[in-house]
């Protein structure tokens, strides 16, 4: 059936855009069974009357297929929304009814970071007397070296929800920890070790941490900064590494170097096919796929090493049982299986990067096929530009909308980095396979040392080149959709030799930037907007009264606010002017004035009116009196209300029927005025 000659990646895309997209179930399950019936009953109407050419069968049969690939990425979301759903409600009327401290029996399974180990990944066995299964991320307040995971612990405290973001623009854990069905958390002060768990998968994280805490012993030949790189190459930690040098080659634009990919796995494939020379051919394959699924534990399960092995895996089994699988195939097989097991996965950047740049490489690089030298060095030379150019095409978008940054040093970075790293990658497997042997251990550690320290010398003196970045660079979804079709046509425009899609990639320019300027004029930016930031742990107020392009921002703790980001809220706004005024307990603005009730502000007798009342601290008014005076139309509790205060006064919002909004238990209120 033609279909299916069209790569599966081309539908594994599809259930991706029904996993990605945020609409309302039905709305999109509606539309894509509408799709499918209006072209069946096209077609079955025409073949009644003409005889449809095979151009129209085949678009009309890859729509069919592309509609039910979209429906079953939206089939996926609603079944693993519906049971992180149920698994909530089930949390919460447990947490509810189980409010006080209990012993808690839980088995570390993971932990978060090495270096600090103060956070683990845990399976629940007991609370209190109830059995239970379901994940907890557990904190410890101290350093827990000790802890492995398999160790069986117990301790008494409560279990608490993981809470949404509390403040505008702050990284959604809560998302982010759903993602991997952890819902709950407890902090731990005393424990006791009960015993430990046998199984084969915490025997592998436990090789894991022995090596680590052998490339860091004190006894190690390797230098500090070699130490954190070994560990981050073939191990997948990147904790050991300090954050300048994290940063520096995140603005370099080589930060793939620092997380096991495609280039790593490749790199360790490449060198165990050699090691095994001695294996039949078949057996040697099969004695690879095992160890680099070995590998997969030894990095932490890391999301980008699974997906590269797991593609790796299906290009040999297609090798052993003798059937021809080009790359294409491969990626679709790998991203469609990886989707069907994590359907979160789609909203990780790291995987939206990673399967991006794999299918700029397969579509762009033959792009330069006509463009090497016949020279040995400058075809390797050409091969790494071409290699990042091809990169680079697919995630300009990704980075803008992300990063709101790009840099043109990356091909210089490339051309420097990728070498690099392919010889420490081989350099590090030799000093891990050797580091029991002190004499040969401690030259390879010398060598790999040497490396480093060319490399961050490297990726420093780049760094310094910084009029070659650019940073502050933001686009809307809109422009991310156009940027990227007009990615898709061009290469379109190469494989099909037709130049009507660069005349529809100019149309649709024309169209998107002529949308943009029409949303810009009739947007919110010219709304007011209030916002009071959740601020952790401080007994202030801060407002911000954002009118158009200008933020005024208003609080009594100026060492609190320095210390307060903004910057995501303004990126986000495109704030051109900041402003700061004092708190004097009327917050004005062009539309309505805010009142505030602290500790010492208390008048609530104003000849205006104002719709907002925000409670700070703890204002001595009569709370119910000052309703029946003002009116508002909602009240604002601050995170520094006390709770019984605070109590108190909900109470009687409900009778008097005013809404009202919980810093505390809800994050940062904002509202359009």
């Amino acid at each position: 059936m033609k279909p299916l000659k069209i790569s599966f990646l081309f539908y594994s895309l599809f259930l991706f855009l029904g996993i990605y997209i945020e609409l309302p179930v039905i709305l999109i399950y509606l539309g894509s069974c509408i799709i499918i019936l209006l072209a069946l009953l096209a077609s079955g109407l025409l073949n009644r009357f003409f005889v449809l050419p095979s151009r129209f069968t085949f678009y009309r049969d890859v729509l069919l297929f592309a509609s039910i690939f979209f429906s079953l990425g939206v089939g996926l979301k609603t079944l693993v929304s519906s049971n992180h759903q149920q698994k909530l409600v089930a949390i919460s009327e447990f947490i509810d009814t189980n409010p006080q401290k209990v012993q808690i029996v839980a088995k570390i399974t993971e932990t978060v970071k090495s270096k600090d180990s103060k956070r683990f990944i845990a399976e629940l066995i007991r609370v209190g007397d109830t059995l239970t299964t379901s994940k907890i991320a557990l904190s410890f307040q101290t350093s827990q070296s000790d802890l492995k995971p398999g160790d069986i612990v117990a301790y008494y405290n409560n279990i608490r929800r993981i809470s949404a973001p509390k403040n505008v623009g702050q990284f959604d854990y809560q998302r982010y920890m759903m993602g991997k069905e952890i819902y709950i958390q407890s902090y731990i002060t005393d424990y006791d070790v009960l015993g430990e768990d046998k199984h084969w998968r915490y025997q592998i994280l436990n090789v894991r941490r022995a090596l680590i805490e052998k490339i860091n012993g004190q006894d190690s030949p390797l230098t500090e900064e070699a130490k954190g790189l070994l560990v981050a190459l073939l191990l997948g930690e990147k904790s050991y590494i300090d954050a300048d040098v994290v940063t520096q080659f995140k603005d370099v634009g080589v930060m793939h170097i620092l997380a096991i990919s495609g280039l790593h796995v490749g790199l360790i494939y490449l060198v165990l096919i050699q090691v095994f020379f001695f294996l039949p051919p078949k057996w040697k394959r099969i004695v690879v796929l095992v160890v680099l699924w070995v590998f997969v534990f030894l990095s932490g399960f890391s999301p980008s090493v699974f997906r590269a092995v797991f593609m790796f895996s299906i290009f040999t089994i297609c090798q052993l049982i003798k059937r021809e699988q080009n790359l294409e195939h491969s990626i679709g097989l790998a991203l469609f299986f990886g989707l069907c097991i994590y359907p979160y996965w789609v909203y990780d950047i790291g995987f939206q990067l990673s399967y991006l740049a794999v299918i700029s490489i397969v579509y762009f690089l033959p792009m330069f096929k006509n463009y090497y030298s016949k020279n040995k060095i400058v075809k390797y030379v050409q091969g790494i530009i071409y290699v990042s150019l091809s990169v680079q095409i697919g995630l300009i978008p990704i980075q803008l909308y992300y990063f709101h940054q790009f840099s043109f040093i990356f091909l210089l970075a490339n051309l420097i980095v990728i070498p690099l790293a392919t010889v420490l990658v081989i350099v590090g497997m030799l000093y891990l396979s050797t580091m029991w042997i002190g004499g040969v251990s401690n030259v390879v550690g010398w060598v790999f040392s040497r490396f480093t320290d060319l490399l961050y010398y490297s990726i420093a003196s780049l760094y310094k080149i910084d009029y070659l970045s650019f940073s502050d660079v933001k686009i809307s979804s809109l422009q991310l959709l156009f940027i990227i079709t007009a990615i898709i046509l061009v290469a379109l425009t190469y494989y099909r030799q037709k130049l009507r899609y660069i005349i529809i990639c100019l149309v649709l320019g024309v169209i998107a930037q002529g949308s943009t300027v029409f949303i810009n004029e009739n947007s919110t930016r010219n709304e007011v907007e209030v916002v009071i930031p959740y601020i952790s742990g401080k007994r202030d107020l801060t407002v911000w009264v954002k009118e158009e392009q200008a933020l005024t921002v208003f609080s009594k703790q100026w060492d609190t606010l320095r210390r307060f980001a903004q910057e995501s809220y303004v990126q986000e706004h495109d704030i051109l002017e900041i402003s700061y005024h004092n708190l004097e307990g009327i917050v004005p603005s062009t539309t309505t004035d805010i009142l505030v009730l602290d500790s010492d502000q208390v008048d609530y007798d104003l000849p205006f009116d104002t719709t907002i009342v925000v409670v700070a601290n703890h204002p001595k008014v009569n709370f119910e009196r000052m309703l029946d005076m003002r009116t508002p139309g909602v009240v604002v509790f601050h995170n520094s209300v006390p709770f019984w205060f605070k109590q108190k006064c909900m109470v009687i919002c409900l009778k008097k029927d005013i809404p009202f909004h919980d810093i505390y238990e809800k994050g940062y209120w904002s509202s359009l005025l």
